[in-house]
């Protein structure tokens, strides 16, 4: 049974796109203007489609800067004559055409159903790929937001635990489904963030990490139990485990690792107790920061800009404020992380200016 923190992870997905108005990339709207006879009109005016002379008394059109028969301005499809007053020209053949024929031959197609797109579309979050509003509802991906059909993803993959993912996130964004290299991306999120200046201590102090269904972190993407160890009432120690879902793609599993890490930092360090948007936009900074250091990743550029996004006052509106107090310059997290940790709350700024 789908969880209620899932079904929002789902619901934000779907509300995930843009409502925009499909437009005809290579098409201008014109129009062409009768004209009365020429009297007395010398035999060099022309037909621009049929170079024969526009005589005395012929009723002739102007468009496109040309004189044409009426009979000879047709369209480039159908090769009927165009509907009075308008046409669209195609601007790489340069050939008129009705409405039409230049929405069939021309028009973006919506990429669910392959229809030609008029008016208004939606368009996913980040992808750019355009379909009907009237598949709005259409279930998207858990780990790109895009509607899974046939058509636009190839299909999708679904888990015993209720989330869909589709064949595009399968086949290109590696998904981790093993323990093995669970771990491994584990040990080098570690080492990245170790060289960007968090002191995340030796080796030997990284956490296990368990790969689990949706179930087990109660519909969110990973999560994280802390444990203070006490002899007689005296803290003797501190444990970490984390939980990460199974088969997220590399990149994704990667931030929500990175997410984890801040947690560790925070219990390990010894943190006062802090607010949960406190606490939690420090964890999205450092899963943000980690995802800036892999250039060129389509699925590090979506996720960055899916958290900047997020509307939730504690993920998304903590994110904002710690991004304000380093000033937008990840470069200043160790910095905001240090000065939480003698604090216990962010301050204005510890970056620039």
């Amino acid at each position: 049974m789908m969880s209620l923190k899932m079904l929002r992870h789902l619901v934000a997905l779907s509300a995930m796109f843009l409502i925009t108005m499909s437009t005809n990339k290579h098409g201008v709207a014109n129009a062409y203007t009768f004209r009365p006879p020429l009297p007395g009109a010398p035999a060099a005016i022309k037909c621009a489609r049929c170079t024969r002379s526009i005589g005395p008394g012929d009723v002739y059109l102007e468009a496109m800067n040309q004189l044409w028969h009426p009979q000879c301005l047709t369209c480039a499809a159908c090769n009927k004559p165009l509907p009075e007053g308008a046409f669209i020209m195609d601007e790489q053949s340069q050939k008129p055409f009705c409405n039409p024929c230049f929405i069939h031959h021309h028009a973006e197609r919506c990429g669910v159903c392959a229809k030609p797109l008029t008016g208004q579309c939606l368009t996913t979050f980040h992808w750019g790929d355009k379909y009907c509003v009237e598949h709005e509802q259409m279930e998207k991906c858990y780990c790109c937001g895009r509607p899974v059909c046939n058509t636009l993803t190839g299909g999708g993959v679904r888990y015993r635990d209720g989330r869909l993912v589709c064949n595009i996130c399968m086949t290109q964004a590696s998904p981790v489904d093993d323990q093995e290299t669970a771990m491994q991306l584990l040990y080098t999120v570690w080492n990245d963030l170790s060289g960007m200046g968090f002191d995340l201590g030796p080796i030997e102090n990284m956490p296990p990490l368990r790969l689990v269904d949706a179930q087990a972190t109660e519909g969110v993407d990973g999560t994280s139990i802390l444990s203070t160890q006490k002899f007689y009432g005296r803290e003797v120690g501190r444990s970490t485990e984390v939980l990460v879902l199974h088969s997220l793609p590399r990149t994704h599993m990667g931030s929500v690792i990175a997410h984890e890490l801040g947690h560790f930092l925070i219990h390990q360090w010894g943190f006062p107790d802090l607010p949960d948007q406190v606490e939690e936009g420090l964890c999205e900074l450092l899963a943000c920061t980690w995802l800036t250091s892999q250039a060129g990743d389509p699925y590090a550029e979506y996720h960055y800009r899916l958290k900047l996004t997020n509307q939730d006052p504690i993920y998304g509106e903590g994110l904002r404020a710690a991004l304000t107090a380093v000033g937008g310059n990840h470069e200043f997290s160790v910095q905001l992380f240090d000065f939480v940790r003698q604090h216990g709350h962010l301050p204005k700024t510890v970056g620039p200016r």
